[in-house]
């Protein structure tokens, strides 16, 4: 799991749908990052992360897991 994403949408009050949306990603696509079911690209990731106001590395950093 991905623990770090999960506090990240919690901390902003958003269900899985909501912070998807923000994100222009599919709520499936989420769900199973969060789920560290799998890892975006690094485009992706680097894309995210500036959404996310996080550093992209993090996706693929199994300390932040």
């Amino acid at each position: 799991m991905r623990d770090w994403l999960i506090a990240k949408r919690k901390a902003q009050g958003m269900t899985q749908r909501e912070f998807a949306s923000l994100l222009g990603i599919p709520v499936s696509t989420l769900a199973a990052y969060e789920q560290a079911a799998r890892t975006p690209t690094v485009a992706r990731a680097k894309a995210l992360a500036k959404k996310l106001n996080v550093a992209w590395e993090q996706f693929f950093d199994p300390n932040h897991q």
